[in-house]
This record gives structure tokens, C-alpha cells and sequence, in this order.
């Protein structure tokens, strides 16, 4: 206690002992604050980096080329997950029936046998017969073969194909030879071919595709036979010579006949060509070299493309000449026309020299246009002509030389996901217009719309223009044709579908060749399953 008070005392003692000055401020405005201008300094700082040290350097190369060996191992595309699946779901029976006594049984069936070979079968059968010319019926029975076996052999793909139709045709009564009581108009047709073709990921400097072939043709009418026999060898070699890529196209054909020996023709067409590059335009030249040893004729032909893609992956146009060669033998037109007389056929080759422009745009996802015209000259121009010395229902070759132009239009669109649309158009005009059995517009229109994979309703519409048939000097006029066909599927599983077709709905009887009619109205009723 007696410590805190003499603090006390000695505190009290300094702060009465000062001597404070009094200050006095008058007030007699307002207080204004100013701020002076202020400039920035110019100055610049000098900086002198004593480290850094520059150094020049001499490069010598030495010049020395080393020569390597890279060993590369081409990767095996990944299996789809579902590969098993795949080949499976292509395994299935089809059986339908329908009126005008038709009826149709169809079988695919493919299996792996082994990790690198795949076989398979297709067979069909349909049967129908119909009113063709005035109170004359005719009975179609038409049977399909089709055997394949695709397998890998070290870089090589190795496809074997057997294909076997036959076409047995026959009449009530005769419409070819007052002496019979029917007419009947047979064909059987076999193929056998082999491809050998290089692997995408091939080592090799030279790639190829080569085909091997053998045809046979076994036809009757009445009581008329001939055969036919085509051997043809095919091979496509590419390759890169001095930094171009380059292609040697070869086609070797042996055409021989059982009653027209003199028609037998050995064809050989050549072709080498290469790609280059020209003011951003891609371009192919070629050369083709045709010889034909029975006419003794040698032709050459420069073949030409050159296109542009305007847009990557959506548009391009292409332009460029062709030389496109036919020969006009009994197999492919007895498949168009069963009727034709083999007594009065004479085989010629067709040949055509064409320039064209070609158009592709993908207007956007899932639609496309495509556009075409060509122009050119014609040699030995086919269609089919009514015999003057025979009935109408009998044809046989006709032969022309000519000019023609053709344009068509193709057109794709999958509006949504569930709703398709295809439509094509061609047109042809030519400089001779007295020919027979010719149309110069043909329209096809396909539409399919899917109902979640259980319903699918196909309205299927074909139509061709009028034409003309000509005997002598007169001509007859054939009407346009026009098939409105609607085609219906019901899924009831995975395994089994039923279908109704209706084809002909208008029940169209326009002649497609002279006195050869349209069937008509016809229906079937079927039902699919899948194993």
C-alpha cells in the first residue's frame, strides 16, 4: 500500500510540473483541399545483363545415309462383339403361297467352319403361272442356287462362288409352231469362279485381284438345243512406280458355242493406268487396248476421270470418257427375255465410247443426290425384235449403230428413324428412234417405313414409257407399264416373321413385249423363320 502511493505522488508531481502553451485558431472560412500536379518520371532504367554471353556455333553434317529395315506387323481388325450373332441371324427359311398358283421357297444358310473360313448356301424356288396372250397360259418354274466359301491364306483372300439357275417355261398351247401342242422355252445356267485378292494391310510393293471363271449355258425351245461356254480370266494389279499409283487392268474371255462355232471369240482388253494430281483435281489416265480375234478388229481408246471434292464428304464431281464393251451372248438376255428364238440369233459384240459428268452431294445426314448424263456413240446397239416369218411371241437380236445420250438422277433420304425414301429416274434419247422394245424413261420409287422393328410396310412403285415394236415396215405401240407393289412385314420374335405382298395393285395388263402381257394382280402370304 505504502508502494502505491508514493507512485502516486511522483506521477501527479511530473504532470503538474509541465508548462503547456496555449494555441489560438480563428475559423474564417471553409476549408478547401487542393492536390498539386503530379507528372510521371521519364526516366528510364538502364539494365546491363552481364551474364548472358552470346556464342556462335559451327554445324558440319555428315553426310551418311542409314539404311534400315523396319519390321512391321499389320494389326487384325478388333472381332465385333457380336460377330457370332452376325452370321447366325443370316440363317433363315422363307415359304409363301398365292394366287395365280404361286409360290416361293427360300433358304440362306452360312456357318464358320473354321476361325478363317466361312461357307454358305442360298437356294430358292417360285412357281406361278399366268394368262399371257389372248386364252394361252404360261407355267414359270424358276430354281436358284448359290454356294460360296470365303477363307484367309496367309496375305490372300480366297472367295469360291457356284451359282446355278434354271428356267423352265411352258405353254398350254403352242404359241411358236402350229404342230405343237405346247411351247416350251428352257434354260439352265451355271457359274463357277475363284477371287484372289491381297489383303488391305499387305507388305506387298504389287497388290492384285484375280478372278477365274467358267459359265455354261444349256437352252431349249421346243425342240431346238444349243449351249454356250465362257471362260474368262480377270486379274487387276496396282502398284506404286515412282511415286504414282499405278493400275494393269487385264480381261481375258473364251466364248464358245455348241451350234454357232462361228461365233467363237476370243476377247482380250487391256488396260494400264496411272493417278495423278493436277491443280488440285485428281485425275486418272489410262489407255484401254481391246482385240477381238474373231472379227480381227484391235481398238484403243483413251480412258479418262478427273474429279474434285468440292466439300470433304459431301459433295464431289467427277468427268472423264468410257469405253464400255458388251458381249451380247444367250445367258444374259434369256434372263430379260425367255422367249427369244436361238434359230435366228446372231452374236455380236456391243461396244460404246462414252464422255460423262457425274454430281454427288450429301444434302445431310442420311440424304444424298446423285446426278448423271453421259454422250456417245453406239456400236451394234441390241434390243429385241418380233420375227416377221414366225408368231409374235417369238424374238430375236436386232442390231443398230447409233448416238445416245442418258441422264439419271438418284435420290436417298432417311427422313427420320423410322421412315426411308429411294428414288431413281433415267432418261435416254437417241438418234435413231424406230427401235423395239425400247423405253426411254424408267422411274422406280422405294419407301419403307419401320414401325419399332415389328411392322415394316414397303410401297414399291416401277414405271416405264411407252414403246414401239416394229414387224417390216409397221410399228405397233405398247403403253407405258406401271406396278404399284406394297409389301408388309410383321415380326412376331426374333425368329419368326410373317409377310403379305401385294404386287399390281391396279391390276395392270399392258403388254411388256408384243402379245407378252403383264401378270396382273397377284398376292402371297408367307412367313419367315430364322435359325
Amino acid at each position: 500500500m505504502i508502494r502505491h502511493t508514493l507512485i502516486f505522488l511522483l506521477f501527479s508531481n511530473i504532470v503538474f510540473g509541465q508548462n503547456l502553451k496555449d494555441t489560438k485558431i480563428n475559423v474564417s472560412k471553409k476549408y478547401n483541399p487542393s492536390v498539386t500536379d503530379a507528372n510521371r518520371l521519364d526516366d528510364q532504367a538502364v539494365y546491363l545483363d552481364t551474364i548472358n554471353v552470346k556464342n556462335n556455333f559451327d554445324y558440319d553434317f555428315i553426310n551418311m545415309q542409314i539404311k534400315t529395315k523396319p519390321n512391321i506387323r499389320p494389326l487384325k481388325p478388333a472381332l465385333v462383339k457380336n460377330q457370332k450373332f452376325l452370321f447366325n441371324n443370316l440363317n433363315k427359311m422363307e415359304l409363301s403361297l398365292g394366287n395365280k398358283f404361286s409360290s416361293n421357297v427360300c433358304l440362306n444358310f452360312s456357318k464358320k467352319i473354321r476361325e478363317k473360313l466361312i461357307f454358305g448356301i442360298v437356294s430358292s424356288n417360285d412357281r406361278i403361272r399366268y394368262k399371257i396372250i389372248n386364252d394361252t397360259h404360261i407355267k414359270k418354274n424358276n430354281f436358284f442356287f448359290n454356294a460360296f466359301a470365303n477363307s484367309e491364306i496367309k496375305t490372300n483372300d480366297i472367295t469360291t462362288n457356284f451359282h446355278f439357275i434354271s428356267s423352265l417355261n411352258s405353254t398350254d398351247q403352242s404359241i411358236t409352231n402350229a404342230n405343237n401342242e405346247k411351247s416350251k422355252f428352257n434354260f439352265n445356267h451355271a457359274v463357277f469362279d475363284v477371287k484372289v485378292k491381297d489383303k488391305i494391310l499387305s507388305r506387298k510393293s504389287i497388290t492384285h485381284i484375280t478372278s477365274l471363271s467358267y459359265e455354261s449355258l444349256f437352252s431349249e425351245i421346243n425342240n431346238y438345243k444349243s449351249d454356250e461356254n465362257i471362260l474368262k480370266f480377270e486379274s487387276q494389279l496396282s502398284a506404286k512406280i515412282y511415286q504414282l499409283d499405278s493400275y494393269f487392268d487385264m480381261t481375258l474371255a473364251d466364248y464358245r458355242f455348241g451350234k454357232y462355232s462361228s461365233s467363237d471369240e476370243l476377247v482380250i482388253t487391256i488396260t494400264p493406268s496411272v493417278d495423278v494430281e493436277i491443280f488440285s483435281f485428281d485425275a486418272n489416265f489410262g489407255i484401254a487396248f481391246d482385240y477381238f480375234q474373231n472379227e480381227k478388229i484391235f481398238d484403243v481408246f483413251p480412258i479418262i476421270k478427273i474429279s474434285k471434292v468440292l466439300v470433304p464428304k459431301i459433295s464431289e464431281v467427277s468427268f472423264g470418257t468410257k469405253n464400255d464393251y458388251q458381249r451380247n451372248y444367250l445367258i444374259n438376255n434369256y434372263l430379260i427375255n425367255p422367249l427369244l428364238d436361238i434359230d435366228d440369233t446372231h452374236i455380236k459384240n456391243s461396244e460404246s465410247k462414252l464422255i460423262y459428268l457425274e454430281f454427288f452431294n450429301k444434302l445431310s445426314k442420311g440424304q444424298f443426290i446423285n446426278v448423271y448424263t453421259d454422250f456417245g456413240y453406239y456400236e451394234n446397239f441390241m434390243n429385241y425384235e418380233n420375227i416377221v416369218t414366225a408368231p409374235n411371241t417369238t424374238f430375236e437380236y436386232n442390231y443398230t449403230n447409233l448416238w445416245q445420250s442418258r441422264s439419271s438422277i438418284k435420290y436417298s433420304n432417311m427422313i427420320n428413324h423410322f421412315t426411308k425414301v429411294n428414288f431413281d429416274l433415267s432418261y435416254q434419247y437417241r438418234t435413231i428412234q424406230n427401235l423395239s422394245n425400247i423405253s426411254n424413261v424408267q422411274a422406280n420409287l422405294y419407301s419403307e417405313i419401320n414401325l419399332k422393328n415389328k411392322i415394316i410396310i414397303s410401297p414399291i412403285i416401277n414405271y416405264q414409257s411407252p414403246k414401239k415394236s416394229f414387224i417390216g415396215n409397221s410399228d405397233y405401240k405398247l403403253q407405258e407399264t406401271m406396278n404399284i407393289n406394297i409389301h408388309s412385314y410383321y415380326s412376331l420374335n426374333n425368329q419368326i416373321d410373317f409377310n403379305i405382298k401385294l404386287n399390281n395393285i391396279l391390276n395392270s395388263k399392258n403388254e411388256v413385249f408384243r402379245n407378252i402381257k403383264q401378270i396382273g394382280f397377284n398376292m402371297s402370304l408367307g412367313f419367315n423363320y430364322k435359325f
